[in-house]
């Protein structure tokens, strides 16, 4: 089952200290790399920002027991005209200033988001 979680305007900036700053609509994630891990911690909304690299479409969404899907929260980001790349986010997308989650680059796919029916995600 698919459950999605949110979609909408992404950003993704370089910062000085060789981390990104990743925008999902208005919420603000610091993207740090470092050797062969990544992480999100989500900060508070960052006024002075240089100009994005990359911007977009964003969908994120949760898998579980469908196949050729890793369960858990997954994050894809349109990078190019019909191109995604995707991303496994352990825990899960941090929710409160100062939480992080684990960020896994994977290769799997779906062809194109929303072309069979999901569960949308009630709203507060």
């Amino acid at each position: 089952m698919l459950l999605s979680l949110g979609n909408g305007q992404y950003s993704l900036t370089r910062q000085k200290n060789h981390n990104k700053l990743l925008i999902l609509d208005d919420d603000h994630y610091v993207w740090k790399v470092k050797d062969n891990h990544q992480s999100l911690t989500r900060v508070e909304p960052v006024s002075h920002r240089s100009k994005p690299f990359l911007e977009g479409y964003y969908w994120l969404f949760s898998a579980k027991n469908e196949p050729k899907l890793t369960n858990g929260q997954h994050l894809s980001i349109i990078i190019q005209p019909g191109k995604w790349e995707a991303y496994l986010l352990t825990p899960g997308l941090p929710v409160s200033i100062g939480d992080s989650c684990e960020v896994i680059a994977t290769d799997e796919r779906i062809a194109r988001p929303h072309s069979r029916p999901i569960k949308q995600h009630a709203a507060k």
